[in-house]
This record gives C-alpha cells, sequence and structure tokens, in this order.
C-alpha cells in the first residue's frame, strides 16, 4: 500500500480508474475507466499508454505505508 501525499502535487486524472493486469498471458492488460454512469474497458496499448504514464508518475510521488510520517 502507498500514500500519495498532498504535498505530492495535483494528480494527472481525476477520473475512477484502474489498470487490471492477469495472469494468464492470453488476458490482455485493461485499464478499466469509470465515469459519471458509463464505465470503459480500454484494451488496446494505445488507449492504456497515458494511463500507465500517469500510474508511473503516481507511484514516484507516492510514498511506501511503512515510510509515512504526519
Amino acid at each position: 500500500m502507498r500514500i500519495l501525499p498532498f504535498r505530492a502535487g495535483p494528480t494527472p486524472r481525476h477520473s475512477s480508474w484502474a489498470l487490471l493486469a492477469f495472469e494468464d498471458p492470453e488476458d490482455p492488460e485493461v485499464v478499466y475507466v469509470e465515469e459519471d454512469r458509463v464505465a470503459h474497458y480500454l484494451d488496446k496499448p494505445h488507449d492504456r499508454a497515458d494511463y500507465e504514464k500517469v500510474w508511473s508518475i503516481l507511484m514516484e510521488r507516492a510514498v511506501p505505508i511503512g515510510e509515512w510520517s504526519t
């Protein structure tokens, strides 16, 4: 678990989304995006690329929970 502190600044995406990866290599990685009354599953590499970049940014800014201090 990681914490994204307020000092990390604004996040590049504001909708709810998740990167989904599966053990079976036949199953492609998917981005699940949830919007107002709609959900999307993005499985094409060019659709996932932006979300994967955002995930990398978030992980760079996030702090492992064991290192968090108030």
